[in-house]
């Protein structure tokens, strides 16, 4: 998807439809969503990405029970850390929060930019049809 912050919305659409449909719990879909937009706004701020493309891939697994989004900046490949943001400052929570609400987190670096990633536990998706699923979105 192109790098501009108008695209976030698309993003939460797209998260929330497709979690939606494998019937994952509401309150999952919740964390998934608001961590997804925490993601791609970050690659937004801070890479090349505005002036480029952003990646986002979202895995649901049923067998282990976890979904996972993973976001592909457009830039130079850097170390990701969860800053301590004051709460007089109105950016530099967004990684505490991944941080707090996943289970796992982490980043690495790919050949087009940084890929930061989180994984959510999803309960009982033992009735899914899906056994594994890996889309691209944009």
């Amino acid at each position: 998807m192109p790098g501009s912050p108008v695209q976030l919305a698309m993003v939460r659409r797209w998260v929330h439809a497709f979690l939606e449909l494998d019937k994952v719990a509401t309150e999952t879909v919740e964390v998934v969503v608001l961590l997804a937009s925490e993601l791609v706004a970050n690659a937004v701020a801070h890479s090349c990405s505005r002036e480029g493309e952003v990646t986002v891939l979202l895995t649901l697994d049923p067998e282990c029970g976890r979904v996972r989004l993973d976001v592909i900046d457009d830039g130079p490949a850097v170390a990701v850390t969860a800053g301590l943001g004051s709460v007089e400052h109105e950016h530099g929570r967004g990684l505490l929060l991944v941080d707090e609400l996943s289970d796992l987190w982490g980043c690495y670096p790919d050949e087009h930019g940084t890929v930061v990633w989180f994984e959510v536990a999803v309960p009982d998706q033992s009735s899914c049809p899906v056994t594994v699923v890996r889309d691209e979105c944009g």
